[in-house]
């Protein structure tokens, strides 16, 4: 899962703290980024709020293009951890009003009883007038399902990392596979999208062991251009690796 956007905020933080708070942050950093990214190796849902703290504390979520992944992430752990879900939102009360709003959307993307409860708990105390609007219109339309929702940014492939690194669930890898039918579009938006896809499987394919195994399993299931772009990928990944 790509978490450079989130290291990036959080280091312009960095930057005004004292050496040794500095580098106290930049460890916790480190330590979550590496729980976040590997979570699908070995789930540990006991430190979702501390890591949540973490980022928020460092100024991670100050920048809304983090949000997305986080947003994903999180949904994935609320709808698998249901009996945690009020603990944790509880826990989570005193970050930031703008930062709580990864908290609200995972809530609804995750979309089980225990999340519902709590965003009617949450409306309520929503202190930006237009904010508070703008959520009690959200929450009253149908969640989009990750497994289903169209990928047609580089942002909401961040997603389908996001959630794979949550879940482990070779579905999402699938998903962006599928975009990389994009990289010969007449459409500059779409071709962006399928470099990007492109760029992260073959990245995300060094790295990790099950990304390049499920990459190379979906090889026989894709034909044509696709096909060509995923034999590319898998290559590339085994040459850097070797």
């Amino acid at each position: 899962m790509k978490i450079k956007t989130l290291i990036i905020s959080a280091l312009m933080v960095l930057s005004v703290l004292t050496a040794s708070q500095a580098d106290e942050m930049e460890e916790e950093l480190h330590k979550y980024s590496m729980w976040m990214t590997y979570y699908y190796q070995k789930p540990d849902p006991s430190q979702a709020v501390p890591a949540i703290q973490t980022f928020s504390k460092a100024g991670a979520f100050d920048d809304e293009t983090a949000h997305g992944p986080m947003i994903a992430f999180m949904s994935i752990l609320f709808r698998d951890n249901r009996p945690e879900t009020a603990e944790w939102v509880l826990r989570l009360e005193k970050l930031p009003e703008f930062h709580k709003t990864i908290i609200w959307e995972a809530l609804w993307l995750a979309d089980t009883p225990e999340a519902s409860e709590c965003i009617k708990e949450i409306l309520p105390k929503i202190k930006d007038k237009k904010r508070a609007e703008n959520y009690r219109a959200l929450f009253t339309q149908s969640p989009p399902d990750l497994m289903t929702m169209p990928l047609a940014l580089p942002e909401e492939l961040d997603m389908m990392w996001a959630a794979f690194s949550a879940s482990g669930d070779a579905a999402y890898i699938g998903r962006i596979i599928d975009t990389l039918e994009y990289i010969n579009s007449k459409d500059p938006g779409k071709t962006v999208t399928g470099h990007a896809a492109k760029w992260s499987l073959t990245a995300n394919c060094m790295h990790h062991p099950k990304v390049l195994e499920i990459c190379e399993s979906e090889i026989p299931l894709r034909t044509g251009a696709l096909r060509t772009e995923l034999e590319e990928i898998v290559r590339n990944a085994k040459r850097v690796k070797e």
